[in-house]
């Protein structure tokens, strides 16, 4: 009944609330293996950060060239591969809970998880049983960016990864809309830059009306961020590793987000004002080749290498 009640209050459907219960059964997804088996079998990487950083493409790039050396891999969005239902909930809570401040941060992050079990659900989990070893690349699944955005908006941190996981949540234990993933990797550009990819993403789109409404203030949000992706994963600045292009890899794990976490820094020092739209758009594709083959050969391959060996 409390359940139902809520649904009421909130305009939220009933199976949206109840989305995640018994759509992602552990022993299904396993196959009866405990999470240490499961993890040798498959390579999760979940791509995070704030808007702009570079990281759909990034992972477009990397899916690219994994399937060009050879390996099962595959790419998935949470709002692009969940059904139309779930995703519009998700963005409808959302933008209420940042522009009016009323709605309870455990409803916003139910839906949430309930938007990344349909995509896993209808995506993700059919293609890992399809092969006994694949790498699934996981754009804007809910653990790092939520515990983000909610633990700026106000939200407990360790309630949030408890509601994102599915563990006691409204006392049925409705499963997760996560995965534990392997590698975490954190893009970030400073919010400035972030602020001139947008206002050239929306040039190119010829939306030059929205460019009007992108103020000063998201170059301070994605500084806020970016300053929480790093507090949350134990960036540290001062064991910065100049071998490696680009990439810094944390020296500390927290319960609340897990797996081998990178930061992956995109930032440029193009002149977004007195450089043509097209030398900027073909500065910005070769960086990313950059990044992503330096992803790729330090990080990635590695790590199959090591899953080779541990077999």
């Amino acid at each position: 009944m409390h359940i139902k009640t809520k649904a009421r209050r909130m305009d939220i459907p009933l199976g949206i609330i109840l989305a995640t219960k018994n759509t992602l059964n552990k022993k299904d997804f396993l196959d009866g293996r405990s999470d240490e088996q499961r993890l040798r079998r498959n390579i999760i990487i979940s791509v995070t950060g704030p808007k702009c950083s570079g990281k759909t493409t990034a992972a477009d790039k990397l899916n690219q060239l994994l399937i060009e050396a050879g390996y099962a891999a595959i790419t998935s969005r949470a709002s692009k591969d969940s059904l139309e239902v779930y995703k519009g909930c998700r963005e409808n809570l959302v933008n209420q809970q940042e522009q009016y401040k009323e709605i309870k941060w455990y409803d916003v992050v139910n839906a949430i998880r309930a938007e990344s079990a349909s995509a896993l659900e209808r995506k993700v989990i059919p293609s890992l049983k399809e092969d006994e070893h694949k790498i699934a690349i996981l754009t804007r699944y809910c653990l790092p960016d939520t515990l983000v955005k909610q633990t700026l908006l106000g939200a407990p941190i360790q309630a949030v990864a408890q509601y994102l996981r599915g563990i006691k949540t409204l006392k049925e234990e409705p499963q997760s809309g996560y995965i534990k993933p392997n590698i975490v990797l954190v893009f970030f550009c400073n919010g400035a830059e972030a602020r001139n990819r947008l206002i050239l993403r929306h040039k190119k789109e010829m939306r030059g009306e929205v460019t009007q409404s992108i103020d000063e203030y998201f170059s301070q949000k994605i500084d806020e961020e970016i300053d929480a992706y790093k507090k949350l994963s134990g960036y540290n600045e001062t064991l910065f590793d100049n071998t490696i292009p680009f990439i810094t890899k944390s020296t500390k794990k927290l319960q609340a987000y897990p797996g081998e976490i990178y930061f992956i820094n995109t930032a440029t020092n193009l002149d977004y004002i007195n450089t043509s739209t097209e030398d900027i758009t073909r500065e910005l594709e070769k960086r990313e080749r950059e990044i992503a083959s330096a992803i790729y050969k330090n990080i990635i391959i590695p790590r199959i290498e090591f899953i080779r060996i541990k077999r």
